[in-house]
């Protein structure tokens, strides 16, 4: 009986756990892609490209790495701080001119993805997960970016000149890049 009990209990702790295939997605390379894939939107539009700002990029990550952490995905974080906010605490101000204007503060775009495809079925008594590759989360991302009027916008605005992008892995294998404009 207790070899039956055993077993039981042992065969529901392996249920409980999947096969994933591949390493975890190298961020530097998906935060670099992103980046690159912008870029190639400027052009297309015939925009001046972005220049990865170092900080900004750090803000970017910053924000989310506490998405991943906290569990939420947004622009305005938990205690209530948006983008220019965060900004502002890491001592970055952004000012750009648009028209006569003078503006203040940081633009963002944020996307989250899992990491893995949908649950491939195999032989075996547990499930199987196939990593997605760098290129698949950073087009992905910034494909939903363009097809969104707001996160385009951000995408294609002129006056912007810097970039910083910044990505995390949750615990539960949850990918999320954030991008900010100046």
């Amino acid at each position: 009986m207790t070899v039956v009990i055993g077993l039981i209990l042992r065969s529901l702790l392996f249920a409980a756990v999947a096969v994933v295939s591949g390493e975890k997605l190298p961020v530097a390379d998906v935060e670099r892609h992103v980046h690159e894939l912008i870029n190639a939107e400027r052009a297309k539009a015939r925009l001046q490209t972005l220049k990865l700002d170092e900080k900004l990029s750090a803000i970017a990550r910053a924000h989310s790495q506490d998405m991943a952490e906290r569990g939420f995905f947004s622009h305005i974080n938990p205690e209530g701080k948006n983008p220019t906010a965060r900004g502002e605490a890491a001592d970055y101000t952004c000012r750009v001119v648009e028209a006569r204007y003078v503006r203040v503060g940081l633009a963002e775009n944020i996307y989250g993805t899992k990491a893995y495809r949908p649950v491939l079925h195999r032989p075996g008594p547990l499930p199987y997960y196939e990593m997605k590759t760098v290129e698949e989360v950073a087009i992905a991302a910034v494909h939903a970016w363009v097809e969104s009027p707001g996160h385009r916008e951000n995408l294609l605005r002129s006056v912007f000149t810097k970039t910083g992008v910044g990505v995390a892995i949750s615990a539960d294998d949850r990918v999320l890049i954030t991008q900010m404009f100046c």
